[in-house]
């Protein structure tokens, strides 16, 4: 199976909008002023994915560009939550509700 198309199937992205997305929140980060007429590229090769991926990918782009001396005006972080809604409001109204919160899921949680 290719886990890269997992990972993009199980957040319901395109791999161009989890480009983007990348894209954007380093871009906003970098000290772009200190570097003109410099094209700053990351890549990022997903070979295997048990979840995460996304938030995985802008923590080690953020490290990558820490790494080269990037100068940056802030440091993005990422993770992965999934809110999962249970019916059962334990005290008998109907509208309540309870909530499940998983943090760094796995792809199958996902």
């Amino acid at each position: 199976s290719d886990d890269a198309g997992a990972a993009k199937a199980a957040y319901g992205a395109t791999e161009r909008e989890v480009e983007r997305f990348l894209a954007d929140a380093l871009a906003a980060t970098i000290r772009t002023e200190a570097y003109p007429r410099t094209v700053i590229e990351v890549v990022v090769q997903i070979l295997k994915s048990d979840g995460s991926a996304i938030g995985t990918a802008l923590n080690a782009s953020v490290l990558s560009l820490l790494d080269a001396g990037v100068e940056m005006v802030g440091l993005p972080v990422a993770t992965t939550c999934l809110v999962n809604e249970d019916g059962s409001g334990g005290d008998g109204d109907a509208d309540s509700k309870k909530f499940e919160l998983r943090l760094d899921p796995c792809a199958e949680e996902e």
